[in-house]
This record gives C-alpha cells, sequence and structure tokens, in this order.
C-alpha cells in the first residue's frame, strides 16, 4: 500500500502553530537585549562624536580668542541642545557658529535646536520630558588647585572670567575634564545645585556603564559610572 500524501492545503495543527509562535518568541527574547546594546554603542558613539566636534570647537574659538577659552563670568555648566538668546553666557551659545556649520543667516537662538550636540539616547529619553532644555553634558564648573585655589575654566559663579587653555594642566593623574554626559547620579555626585533640572535628567546613565568624558586635551574616553572623573 502506497502511504497517503497530505493535501497541500492541508493546515497546521494546534500544536504545530504554538510549537512554531513558541520558537518565534524565544527567537525575538534573545535578539532583544542584542539590539539593545547595539543601539546604546551606537548612541555611545554618536556622543563621542559630538564630544570631539565640541573640543575642535572650543580649540578653534581659543584660536581666534587669544588662548582663552569660551564662556562668561558666571558660566552656565549645563549644555543643552537647545541654544536660548537669554543665556549667552552657556557655552553652546558661544561655541555656535564653531559647531552649528550650517546654521541658517540671522536664525535667532530662542528656537534653535543644536543637533551637534544631541545623540540618540537623549533624544530618545527627552521625548518623556516636559522640559527640552535639560542638558545632554555638563561642562566643568570649577577645580581644585593645590597654588591656585578653586579655578573655573570657563569662568564661575564668582564672576571669575575664562581661563586660557595653557592654564589648564595637561597629562596628569587629576586632570580636570571639560564637559561629561549627565544624569541624576552624576548630579548627586557632584552635589549641583538645580534641582529643576535633576526631576528631568534619566536617573541612570543613557549609556548604561560608562560616560563619556571630554578632556581639556580634545581626548574623550568612556569612563566607568563608578569613577567619577576628577575633580568632582
Amino acid at each position: 500500500m502506497r502511504a497517503e500524501k497530505k493535501s497541500p492545503d492541508s493546515a497546521f495543527t494546534l500544536v504545530e502553530l504554538l510549537v512554531v509562535i513558541s520558537i518565534l518568541g524565544l527567537v525575538v527574547g534573545l535578539s532583544l537585549p542584542v539590539v539593545g546594546k547595539a543601539r546604546q554603542a551606537a548612541s555611545r558613539g554618536v556622543s563621542a562624536s559630538n564630544l570631539k566636534n565640541f573640543a575642535a570647537a572650543m580649540m578653534s574659538y581659543a584660536t581666534d580668542n587669544g588662548g582663552s577659552l569660551p564662556g562668561a563670568s558666571n558660566t552656565l555648566s549645563g549644555i543643552s541642545p537647545i541654544a536660548k538668546d537669554n543665556a549667552a553666557n552657556s557655552l553652546q551659545v558661544q561655541l555656535m557658529d564653531y559647531l552649528e556649520k550650517e546654521r541658517p543667516p540671522g536664525n535667532k537662538w530662542g528656537t534653535y535646536f543644536m543637533k551637534s550636540i544631541s545623540y540618540p539616547a537623549w533624544l530618545s529619553y527627552n521625548k518623556g520630558t516636559n522640559d527640552r532644555q535639560i542638558p545632554a553634558y555638563i561642562a566643568c564648573q570649577s577645580y581644585p588647585d593645590s597654588q591656585l585655589g578653586t579655578i573655573s575654566p570657563f569662568g564661575g559663579p564668582d564672576n571669575s572670567l575664562p581661563m586660557r587653555l595653557s592654564q589648564i594642566p595637561q597629562g596628569s593623574t587629576n586632570r580636570p575634564y571639560a564637559v561629561i554626559e549627565t544624569d541624576q547620579k552624576l548630579y548627586n555626585a557632584v552635589q549641583w545645585n538645580n534641582p529643576g533640572w535633576k526631576k528631568n535628567l534619566s536617573a541612570n546613565p543613557l549609556h548604561g556603564s560608562v560616560r563619556n568624558v571630554l578632556y581639556f586635551d580634545g581626548s574623550v574616553q568612556a569612563v566607568p559610572v563608578d569613577k567619577t572623573p576628577y575633580p568632582w
């Protein structure tokens, strides 16, 4: 006797469908963490590129201004991709012409979004907040020096003016950083006094166990979260 052939239009049984669904669910479950890590790594790469561009802008500004860093007395330390016309003491505004090469002529700061200092993880998190002006980065506001006391590289709350780039210690173990990615853990560590921004910051670092850090020599490093960089 010949075995009967299945009809071409015969349907899957319920058991077969459940097996297929289970396999698909397992594949999706295993792939989600991989996709998440890939997105996080890509975002971290964009952020590192942002900071390298920020370093180039900072160096160009210093070259055009007799070696002085950007900033003003009482420079704002929070760096947001939103440039505001009433925040001329913010670094993103002072460096705008060096960072935003394609800025439309005559465009005022008030509604201008600076793509050059935003990154995917920040943009994704920022969609869930009620304040688009929360910082993506924080600039070094001050650090202690054994000989000169407290120093404010970009100008500080004591009305001190920006320093010259040549005055910043380079290559030492405790070299101060220039700019760092921000989150609530960093806020708590540095005891930064801006509760309005804190409530809208990410509770945890947006790039997992590391934060991107820009130093005054122009180098960018991913620093472990549990090793908050000098001076804080």
